[in-house]
């Protein structure tokens, strides 16, 4: 069978499909456009946005911590000026317990130092008065009973001989040597040691003998 279009002129032909060609363009241009409104994914942009929220929440949470730890930091830990031995005053941070401890420490010597500090005035405005704190004056009694002490000791102490009473008063002015005592009686240090015991008991006794006769 001979196909129509080969037995056509090549110069119809051309004529067909530039119509055919016409109608098509004709058509596509009437045609409504359509809108693609389904969204599209886009694989790598949702991944980004995906990593930038997990980051931000954790950042968030970071914030937070640190937040909270410095709310804690503030409440535990409250400012102290504290003077240093030279007078100067530093400020620290330390914990409510201390900063209580310490400022109870500095009222207490301050109450003392008051204390300290009135005695003193006290003492310096009577002086100025001049009026004595305690007497220095013996009364007529403490004289005369010192006066008879003396009288008996002196009494008692007579009864010594003149080396023995030379003796006992070296050894009350201090000036008396153990050594010198024994080479001066050429006797032997113990021997002296000895010898100076039984004067004292001596002159004790004589001395209590004395108080009591008299």
């Amino acid at each position: 069978m001979v196909n129509k279009l080969q037995t056509k002129p090549k110069k119809e032909i051309e004529t067909i499909i530039n119509i055919f060609e016409n109608i098509k363009s004709e058509y596509a241009k009437s045609k409504p456009i359509k809108i693609n409104t389904t969204p599209q994914i886009q694989k790598g942009s949702n991944t980004q946005k995906a990593s930038a929220s997990i980051i931000s929440r954790s950042q968030k949470g970071n914030n937070t911590k640190k937040a909270n730890t410095e709310t804690k930091k503030q409440e535990s830990e409250v400012k102290l000026d504290y003077v240093l031995a030279d007078g100067s005053t530093v400020t620290l941070n330390v914990t409510p317990e201390f900063k209580k401890a310490y400022l109870l420490q500095v009222k207490k010597e301050k109450r003392i130092h008051r204390k300290e500090t009135r005695r003193h005035i006290s003492l310096e405005y009577l002086g100025s008065k001049n009026i004595e704190l305690a007497s220095n004056d013996k009364s007529p009694e403490d004289v005369y009973i010192e006066q008879e002490e003396s009288m008996q000791i002196q009494k008692a102490l007579s009864t010594l001989s003149k080396s023995e009473y030379h003796t006992l008063e070296q050894i009350a002015e201090g000036d008396f040597c153990y050594k010198t005592y024994a080479r001066i009686n050429n006797i032997s240090i113990d021997a002296a040691y000895k010898r100076i015991a039984r004067l004292k008991e001596k002159a004790q006794g004589l001395i209590a003998i004395s108080k009591i006769n008299g």
